[in-house]
C-alpha cells in the first residue's frame, strides 16, 4: 500500500510525539521528582515518599503538554529545557551537600 508523502509525514510526527511524550515524560518526571524531593521541608523519608506521589502526576502532565502543543519542536524543546534547568537545580543542591 502506498502511502501520501502528508501521510507519512503526519505518522512520522505521531510517532516522535509518543516518543517524546513517553521517553522525554519519564525522564521529566524523574528529575522533577528528585527536585521535589529535595525542596519540601520534611525529613527525607518524607519528602521522598510525597515525591513518589506526585510522580506519576508529573509524568501524566508532560504526556498531556506534548500532545497539546501546536509545534512538534515546541514540544522537545520544552522537554529538554524543563529537564535540563531541573537536573542542574538537583545537581547543585546535591554539590551543596544538603537540601535547597
Amino acid at each position: 500500500m502506498r502511502y501520501r508523502p502528508a501521510m507519512r509525514s503526519r505518522r512520522r510526527d505521531i510517532a516522535s510525539r509518543v516518543c517524546a511524550a513517553l521517553l522525554g515524560g519519564y525522564v521529566v518526571a524523574s528529575v522533577l521528582s528528585m527536585l521535589v524531593a529535595r525542596v519540601l521541608p520534611f525529613a527525607a523519608p518524607t519528602a521522598t515518599a510525597v515525591a513518589l506521589l506526585v510522580a506519576p502526576l508529573l509524568y501524566l502532565a508532560a504526556i498531556l503538554w506534548v500532545f497539546a502543543v501546536k509545534s512538534l519542536a515546541r514540544g522537545w524543546l520544552g522537554i529538554g529545557v524543563v529537564t535540563v534547568l531541573s537536573g542542574m537545580l538537583v545537581w547543585e543542591s546535591i554539590r551543596m551537600g544538603g537540601r535547597l
